[in-house]
């Protein structure tokens, strides 16, 4: 009896045509929704089930308690944290690396998969799969892609349970959802040079607008494309890392007095005390017998290579960043800093150098949070202050000092105007968006997503609606596989993956999405939009209001159907649409996106510089 396991759609007519191939005793587990479909389109496949049916909601509780003892446990002996340096406890900067980084949480969910599978089917006696290094559908940087060895992950619980193993080549290799980008434009550095020369021209001429005065306190802001309105009230103390494209569009800006500085292009070095440090470390490491079983399989083969991979290649970077940190901060006098993550690595190590030098920390969210984390690994550190846009605080366990004044991200569309749509013409498709590192049990549903909402786009053409597509960051070679997969005329639609969503806003009547900001943006911008989340995915994962009552919370829809019958009743007709835009501002708006005012960036400014000589 033979068991396959199947992440690559095109591998099932190998398989169906094999004269290996049992339909009647032999069992596929498709790790991939597209293998899924396949199996229900071939008629010679009969024993099949997608990866989600094999697990609970408490086995999901389980293996993300495990992952996070994993990830939180192996920089401590009995108890004592061996990877403190410096006030830096560099184990617990680390933890969210694993899973994030290394996918290593995602390939004990894969170990599992198996051993339920031997445990559901215990006469299999061949494990066959077609896992490949080329297919991970992952992000991966620095060469990380060599510790998700899936094929490694099969071997290894094929020797556990003494079976035989058989690797599948695919026909073809399905492109990576994300990739990461290791081409180097060597323009770039040249440009990069300019742009230091015109940074150091700008930090003197800050220098000379604020008379030189080096006891002047400062605020280190965080730069991101959402934030440029900050820069317009009460620069004159900032000290942002890189200068935005409205500073470069309006000379006046450049005599505001803000000084640029990029924490990560600050001139340190490792010192010999540090690779004392970190040489300890490794050997610390190797002499200790860590414990990463779970249900009787033994995954130290995939967590003791991770921990070396930290130990020599990122733990160093991050002290680095550190000694940068500290130097800027000292430099300029920084009293307050602003941070737009804290769970990120170095944000987390951002927190806690300014702890220690008492500065202040301010967390300002890059967008609105609507997807909660499974894992502890995912939880945020506390900063001193979080800004709320409205009143409704997704994350309590802070514990931190809230203050609500709005997100910069709506002051945009207060500037604009509300738009009230008349007829639906235009309708625009987000892609699916998931935290596969901090929760299990839905990345799976990903390419479920897709065919749903690509099996309306036909029915709408035939309507003369225009559908227009754009994704996220991800690569375009993966979605064309997918247009492909559901035979997708990308020809016939508008396929836009240049510039930022709300340069697009004016021209939709219409927006499908799932877990994003931009659901706000379109409410805000008077663009009705209807939530897209497949059945089966689970309901925790979304906070309020996207997983609240429908029709009154949200507009939320899980099927293609479903959503062509919404779009059907009010294509010439929005006014329901329109009606529940309006209540939503007027009811809910306040909970999770505050005042919409145009007045939020002047207000967390303000907040910002309140005390500041104190």
């Amino acid at each position: 009896m033979n068991l396959f396991l199947i992440e690559n759609d095109t591998t099932i007519s190998v398989i169906s045509k094999s004269d290996n191939f049992n339909s009647n005793e032999d069992i596929i587990v498709c790790f991939n929704y597209l293998v899924y479909l396949r199996c229900q389109q071939d008629p010679l496949i009969i024993n099949y089930h997608f990866i989600e049916d094999l697990f609970t909601n408490d086995d999901y509780e389980a293996l993300h308690s495990i992952t996070d003892t994993f990830a939180m446990n192996w920089y401590k002996e009995n108890g004592i944290d061996f990877t403190e340096y410096d006030g830096i406890s560099y184990g617990e900067i680390v933890e969210i690396t694993f899973s994030r980084s290394y996918l290593a949480s995602i390939l004990v969910k894969y170990g599992e998969a198996i051993r339920k599978a031997m445990e559901w089917y215990p006469t299999i006696s061949v494990i066959n799969s077609d896992f490949s290094k080329q297919a991970n559908y992952f992000y991966f940087v620095n060469g990380n892609e060599r510790f998700f060895d899936k094929n490694s992950l099969v071997e290894k619980m094929a020797l556990h349970f003494n079976k035989k193993f058989n690797f599948i080549n695919p026909i073809s290799m399905i492109p990576s959802a994300n990739i990461a980008d290791l081409h180097v434009d060597t323009s770039k550095k040249t440009l990069s040079k300019i742009y230091a020369v015109i940074c150091m021209f700008l930090n003197i001429l800050a220098n000379i607008i604020n008379g030189f005065n080096k006891s002047k306190k400062r605020i280190y802001l965080t730069a991101y494309f959402n934030s440029n309105n900050l820069l317009n009230y009460k620069t004159s103390n900032l000290v942002i890392p890189r200068i935005p494209k409205s500073v470069l569009k309006d000379y006046k800006k450049f005599f505001t007095g803000i000084k640029y500085v990029d924490i990560n292009h600050v001139n340190q070095k490792i010192t010999t005390s540090d690779m004392d440090f970190i040489n300890g470390l490794i050997q610390k490491v190797d002499g200790i017998d860590s414990n990463f079983s779970y249900n009787g399989i033994d995954y130290n083969f995939i967590y003791n290579p991770i921990i070396k991979n930290l130990i020599r290649e990122r733990i160093p970077g991050f002290i680095l960043f550190k000694k940068q940190l500290k130097e800027v901060i000292m430099a300029n006098n920084i009293a307050k800093f602003m941070v737009i993550d804290t769970f990120d690595e170095k944000n987390h190590i951002t927190i806690q150098v300014c702890k220690n030098l008492n500065v202040s920390t301010i967390f300002v969210e890059h967008g609105i949070a609507n997807y909660r984390n499974a894992q502890k690994i995912g939880d945020k550190r506390t900063p001193n202050y979080y800004i709320l846009p409205g009143s409704f605080n997704p994350y309590p366990y802070l514990g931190t000092e809230t203050r609500i004044l709005g997100t910069p991200i709506m002051d945009f569309y207060h500037q604009v105007g509300r738009r009230k749509i008349n007829k639906i013409s235009k309708v625009m498709f987000l892609t699916f968006q998931d935290n596969f590192y901090t929760r299990l049990d839905r990345f799976a549903y990903q390419e479920k997503y897709y065919k749903e909402i690509f099996s309306t786009f036909d029915t709408l053409l035939d309507n003369g609606i225009d559908v227009y597509y754009k994704p996220h960051f991800e690569n375009k070679e993966y979605h064309k596989y997918l247009f492909n997969f559901f035979d997708v005329d990308i020809e016939k639609i508008n396929y836009v993956d240049k510039g930022i969503f709300s340069g697009y806003i004016s021209e939709i009547d219409l927006l499908i999405t799932n877990v994003s900001t931009c659901y706000y943006e379109s409410l805000a911008a008077g663009v009705p939009v209807i939530f897209m989340e497949p059945e089966g995915s689970p309901c925790d994962a979304l906070l309020p209001p996207l997983n609240g009552v429908n029709g009154i919370d949200v507009l939320r829809v899980s099927t293609g159907e479903e959503l062509i019958k919404v779009i059907n009743e009010n294509m010439n007709n929005p006014e329901a649409l329109n009606r529940f835009v309006d209540k939503f501002l007027a009811e809910q708006a306040p909970k999770y996106m505050g005042a919409m005012d145009g007045q939020a960036s002047n207000r967390i400014i303000d907040f910002l510089n309140e005390n500041l000589d104190n």
